[in-house]
């Protein structure tokens, strides 16, 4: 996009009215553009046909009478008031990330638009605090490029009874073995936390993983990058660590999963196990007003986070099998009932 077509096109998206073509000619010429008005169609028509191909439609629409203004741009109200709320209410970023975003997507909506849009106002934060948008910058640079990265990871201490942040000291590097170096293979996120899996020397036979937002003071190291390339320098617990999938990352073993259910929980089975699944009425095994279900789901992965969402709901689910997820459950049930019984 010309000179031109920028100035042409910043002054449209910033008019909530409609501005005539002699309006724009004047108001360019009062910038010292040299710009004639057959100058000023042919911008606009230029304009039209670029966001014609890059957004599949002409932004810029001609009113009769009144001129030119671009009511929408190239997300409509929803979308963009959508992708606001998606970044301000991502838990992991700072405020200072989340506005940098916002006003880049808000570069993409005119003024009219912005009218109607709710932007919250968001404190500053502290000197010195991570960004999030940082580290995954540089993380996903490292991974492209090959290159190890290294960084001091939170831990917590209690001064004057409240949590304090310091730093891990159970690295690979520095003094105090403050700081881990680590070969990194892939970024996941899951339940709403992105994690890093990389390779570090003190857990060789799989991927070690770290909460990014967790991570300070995060720098390209010089250190022999892994190569996951080449699989002569594996092991086969290695390899299978490389192996899971993105949402299973987590060590575990995949079991089939048989459970029963009350009813009222059918939207948080289905949030977790997925809309594939097969869901059959059962007999209630309590009297209640209520009805039961059950499914069975294969390539579950067996792991703290199962057992966690499976007893957050008490007796409104009951594991049928695998046999020893039900052992886990009922063992660490009974540990907790035994603190209680003190």
């Amino acid at each position: 996009m010309g000179e031109k077509m920028w100035a042409v096109f910043s002054l449209l998206m910033n008019s909530e009215e409609c501005i005539s073509a002699e309006d724009i000619q004047h108001q360019l010429e009062e910038k010292g553009y040299d710009i004639g008005l057959k100058a000023v169609y042919a911008v606009i028509k230029q304009i039209n046909v670029f966001t014609s191909l890059m957004f599949g439609k002409e932004i810029i629409k001609a009113v009769r009478r009144f001129g030119y203004m671009i009511e929408t741009g190239y997300f409509d109200e929803a979308q963009i008031q959508l992708l606001i709320d998606m970044v301000n209410y991502r838990q992991d970023l700072t405020n200072n990330d989340k506005r940098e975003i916002v006003n880049k997507l808000l570069k993409l909506s005119p003024a009219k638009q912005k009218d109607y849009l709710i932007v919250p106002e968001l404190e500053d934060d502290d000197e010195g605090v991570y960004s999030l948008s940082k580290n995954l910058k540089i993380i996903t640079s490292a991974i492209r490029n090959k290159k190890d990265i290294r960084f001091q990871y939170v831990d917590y201490t209690i001064r004057d009874g409240h949590p304090v942040e310091t730093y891990s000291t159970k690295g690979n590097a520095g003094i105090n073995h403050e700081y881990y170096n680590v070969s990194p293979y892939n970024t996941v996120i899951v339940d709403g936390h992105y994690y890093l899996r990389a390779y570090y020397n003190k857990h060789k036979d799989s991927l070690t993983t770290f909460r990014i937002d967790r991570i300070r003071k995060l720098d390209k190291s010089r250190t022999y990058y892994f190569d996951f390339d080449d699989e002569e320098k594996m092991s086969e617990s290695l390899k299978q660590s490389l192996a899971k999938s993105m949402n299973s990352f987590f060590d575990g073993d995949e079991i089939i999963l048989h459970i029963k259910f009350d009813g009222v929980l059918i939207r948080e089975v289905v949030s977790r196990l997925g809309k594939d699944i097969t869901i059959n009425k059962t007999i209630a095994p309590i009297e209640n007003d209520h009805q039961w279900y059950e499914t069975r789901v294969e390539g579950i992965i067996f792991n703290t986070g199962l057992m966690n969402w499976i007893r957050q709901f008490g007796p409104m689910i009951i594991v049928v099998g695998p046999e020893k997820l039900k052992e886990a459950i009922t063992d660490g049930l009974e540990e907790n009932l035994s603190y209680y019984k003190k």
